[in-house]
């Protein structure tokens, strides 16, 4: 790759321009320069001790991607919920990239192919993986392949384990479940694992194909991977070794009113395992429930509770993000913040023609009360880009790691 002259700038000029910034966005911003810009930014961010990097600190809460204004397909702008401020960043992807969501700061993506790579979008770093050879796109599909690779997981940040991280991710029609081991050439499906009964005491093998899944997250202190079912069962799925299915919570009784989209997330503690249930898509005051596992190792269950304490969540096409509120500005304890495109049809009162409107919702659902809050992140989305796509929250982890 050939680089401007900028690049080459000695060392002894650059650090202290480097150490003189004020803000995350602009330090980033400098080591997404070039090469040579970004690792001079790591040797130096690496050299200081961890209290004099005040100002290279990731933001404390994640960022939402959204589509840059004026609208391009190359760049994106990443709302900070913090300083409610948007900053626009360059992404080198090609046409026809899908972003499938977020895990450890990494962006998942696809393409017409199938072939799905992880995106540092501040880095620009890439790490391309083979394509799913069983997602197959039905031909009368209205959203194409943009919309059938649902959802990837990471194990672990592959910045700081290049080579020990594993992409689990919800694909295809029937929401199935796929996982690829880093330097793996072949992705692992799961079409049935290996089940143990409690009672009997035996093994006995379970058809995943019945299921769909709704989320998976990665449980760090088990090292396992849990998927939420659309009737909120969960599996723990182990992914060393001959992958096998260690517990099932029995599906819990939601009448007759399905929801329209269930999470599972993890508190910060990783003490409590929740199940969000988004009631309704249409009617905004229903909101949201929630249900906490209890009797986790013993006879799980789950249980609806009013409040989250002193957690904020962060829901989307990404993995899900629970923080604890207090510690941050920006957000509320026990609310829900959830993002989401909307199209509204509207009258030019000159001309009397109806056009959509397009724009980017931010919602704020507080958990113990049932209100909910909206705000417009970015309006007026040029509709002639075809379909918005959906907003992701990102984990603003460094690339000086």
């Amino acid at each position: 790759m050939e680089y401007s002259g900028w690049a080459w700038l000695p060392d002894d000029l650059l650090e202290p321009i480097l150490n003189n910034l004020a803000s995350i966005v602009d330090s980033i911003r400098f080591g997404a320069v070039c090469t040579p810009w970004h690792s001079l930014a790591v040797k130096s961010f690496q050299r200081l001790p961890v209290n004099q990097r005040p100002h290279l600190q990731p933001p404390p809460l994640p960022w939402l991607m959204v589509l840059s204004k004026p609208n391009s397909k190359d760049s994106r702008s990443f709302y900070s919920i913090t300083h409610q401020k948007l900053s626009k960043f360059h992404l080198p992807v090609p046409p026809g990239t899908r972003y499938c969501g977020s895990s450890h700061g990494w962006l998942i993506t696809t393409d017409e192919t199938n072939a799905v790579s992880l995106l540092h979008p501040f880095s620009r770093q890439v790490i391309r993986l083979p394509p799913l050879t069983r997602l197959k796109i039905p031909q009368r599909t209205v959203y194409g392949f943009e919309y059938h690779l649902h959802k990837g997981v990471l194990s672990a940040n592959p910045t700081s384990n290049p080579d020990d991280f594993v992409l689990m991710v919800i694909y295809g029609h029937d929401k199935g479940l796929a996982f690829i081991k880093s330097g793996d050439q072949n992705w692992a499906y799961i079409d049935s694992m290996v089940m143990k009964d409690d009672v009997l005491d035996s093994p006995y093998f379970l058809d995943l194909s019945l299921f769909g899944f709704e989320d998976v997250i990665y449980q760090e202190r088990e090292l396992q991977f849990y998927a939420l079912s659309y009737d909120s069962q969960v599996l723990a799925i182990k992914t060393s070794g001959i992958g096998n299915m260690v517990k099932v919570v029995p599906p819990y009784n939601f009448g007759f009113v399905p929801a329209f989209k269930l999470y599972l997330v993890e508190s910060p503690e990783g003490r409590d395992l929740w199940q969000i249930e988004k009631v309704s898509f249409y009617d905004k005051s229903s909101g949201f429930k929630v249900f906490v596992m209890v009797d986790r190792e013993t006879k799980p269950e789950w249980v609806e509770v009013n409040s989250l304490g002193d957690v904020a969540l962060f829901l989307g096409d990404n993995d899900s993000i629970a923080v604890t509120a207090s510690r941050f500005s920006g957000c509320r304890p026990s609310c829900i913040y959830v993002a989401s495109t909307d199209d509204t049809l509207e009258m030019n009162m000159e001309d009397e023609r109806e056009s959509f409107r397009y724009r980017y919702k931010l919602c704020e659902f507080n958990v113990e009360t049932g209100s909910y809050a909206e705000k417009w992140v970015l309006d007026n989305l040029d509709p002639s880009l075809g379909l918005i796509p959906s907003p992701v929250w990102i984990e603003c982890l460094p690339i000086f790691n």
